[in-house]
């Protein structure tokens, strides 16, 4: 429990910056996808992403590409800043990436 608790804080406090950013990728097909841009947090020695969702949840991801959210809001592109979000869309929708 305590962990949890311990955790729960951490992700509260980095939940406390900027709110994760939505856009439109352009070229995109006429299925639209949204672009997240998620806030980093590291936990337990390993990286995760917080990302702020359509139904006004915080989820948290492993890692980028496109996710869909627990809630069963419409899927979403995870694209960290830095990261070329057009050739991670091309790579996750040819299959390329994993």
């Amino acid at each position: 429990m305590r962990a949890n608790s311990a955790s729960d804080s951490i992700g509260k406090q980095a939940l406390t910056g900027k709110r994760s950013e939505q856009q439109s990728i352009p070229g995109t097909p006429k299925a639209r996808i949204k672009v997240v841009r998620p806030m980093p947090l590291t936990t337990s020695g390993r990286l995760e992403y917080v990302a702020a969702c359509e139904c006004g949840a915080k989820h948290r991801h492993v890692g980028a590409g496109i996710k869909r959210p627990p809630c069963g809001s419409p899927r979403y592109l995870l694209c960290p800043r830095g990261m070329d979000c057009s050739k991670l869309y091309r790579d996750k929708v040819s299959g390329g990436a994993a």
